[in-house]
């Protein structure tokens, strides 16, 4: 990550959707002080309790937006679907325009998308970052709540030039246990997949409260807490345990395509999928329930 940044132009992507855009925002700020041009964007797919429809959103079904390609496109601070005000609406309002990502096209779709956006505008490198560390679960971990989305987007990202994963807030989803993330991202370093890493400061810190007091955040919310001092346990959505410590406040960056060779077989085995109810069969096939299934069982949209 120490590579020369000065005069790049870099696309800095919440890859798990709903408030993982507020976990860019450290990456982004250490990106411009290189001399870096930042563009933040987000997947489309806010959580029931956010948007009651289940999964993520296609553009197609988006107000307030101005498309770039088929599944990328500006998404302004109006964007509304079925006259729910979403999150990267939300987010607009305080970062200005940010960059939508539709997966509903499963990886061949994102991966399409995002090159073609890239030659439009003229990106040199993606980093996507998730906020608590799913995106490098084997996809068999017990408390595993949301492989479908993230899993997309790794082996989107494994499949694209220029690109790096980020892991930010270490445990603060709730879903994998320390010893699992410590495993994985061991067995990721072991194949030379581990790119460093960087800390929060009080500049990111701000940018990241100013963005979590208007959307609707939980895993992006711990570290910011953790690095305002608050330290011990709390119980997040779902009666999931998440542990407040200044461990929460590093980004570590990985190389996507040992991700998914190496530890992720969830994304390993979507990198061909045309369409999200493809992916999620194939997430089926393996035995594994997902956040599409959740949502789809406790919605009454």
């Amino acid at each position: 990550m120490m590579r020369k940044w000065d005069g790049k132009r870099v696309l800095v992507l919440g890859i798990g959707g709903g408030g993982d855009i507020a976990s860019t925002l450290p990456t982004a700020t250490f990106l411009e002080r290189m001399g870096a041009e930042v563009i933040l964007g987000s997947v489309i797919w806010d959580r029931y309790v956010i948007d009651p429809k289940p999964g993520p959103r296609a553009l197609e079904e988006l107000h307030g937006i101005e498309r770039i390609t088929g599944r990328t496109a500006w998404i302004l601070p109006s964007c509304h679907a079925d006259g729910i005000p979403l999150t990267v609406g939300r987010a607009a309002e305080v970062l200005g325009r940010i960059l939508g990502v539709d997966i509903t096209e499963g990886v061949l779709g994102v991966v399409r998308s995002l090159r073609e956006t890239s030659e439009i505008l003229e990106i040199d490198a993606i980093i996507g970052i998730d906020a608590g560390g799913d995106a490098i679960a084997t996809g068999y971990e017990s408390g595993l709540c949301s492989p479908l989305c993230d899993s997309i987007m790794v082996s989107s990202l494994a499949q694209l030039p220029s690109s790096v994963l980020g892991v930010f807030g270490f445990g603060s989803d709730g879903e994998l246990r320390k010893e699992e993330l410590l495993r994985n991202m061991s067995k990721i370093s072991a194949q030379g997949g581990y790119l460093g890493a960087i800390g929060m400061d009080e500049e990111m810190a701000a940018r990241m409260e100013r963005l979590i007091n208007r959307i609707s955040t939980e895993a992006s919310a711990v570290p910011l807490k953790s690095f305002r001092g608050e330290l011990g346990y709390s119980t997040i959505r779902k009666g999931r345990h998440v542990e407040f410590s200044l461990l929460t406040t590093v980004t570590f960056f990985f190389d996507p395509r040992v991700v998914v060779e190496h530890v992720n077989e969830i994304a390993r085995a979507l990198g061909d999928t045309s369409s999200i109810e493809e992916a999620n069969e194939r997430i089926h096939s393996l035995g594994v329930f997902t956040e599409l299934d959740y949502e789809r069982m406790v919605s009454k949209f």
